[in-house]
């Protein structure tokens, strides 16, 4: 939030809204998120409610962290993993007496002694 780029769709601000109508109108500001985020400040405890604030943090950094991610690390973890599953499904095939051997998912020779 300190570089300001939020960007929210219409609809939430207005679900937000609707979601507190039934408390009080005085009561009814403090817990909507849109007060919360422009009432924040440095100061602790400058906002008596600020659970929807939290909540919208959290989201936030689950998206940054999810950004941030190395594209070419995670398909390095990825082919890792698909090795490991390759692995243990040519192991498997050898414990029952043939071997399965693909060239491309979907083509199989099957029938090989080892």
């Amino acid at each position: 939030m300190n570089q300001h780029r939020l960007v929210m769709d219409k609809k939430v601000i207005q679900k937000d809204f609707d979601s507190c109508q039934h408390l009080p109108p005085e009561q009814a500001l403090r817990y909507q998120l849109m007060y919360q985020l422009t009432r924040l400040t440095a100061d602790r405890g400058a906002l008596t409610n600020d659970d929807r604030l939290d909540a919208l943090a959290t989201a936030c950094q689950y998206w940054v962290d999810a950004m941030a991610q190395d594209v070419e690390q995670r398909m390095g973890v990825r082919r890792e993993e698909m090795m490991v599953l390759e692995l243990d499904r040519l192991r498997a095939a050898a414990s029952m007496g043939y071997a399965v051997i693909t060239g491309h998912q979907g083509q199989t020779t099957t029938g090989l002694r080892w």
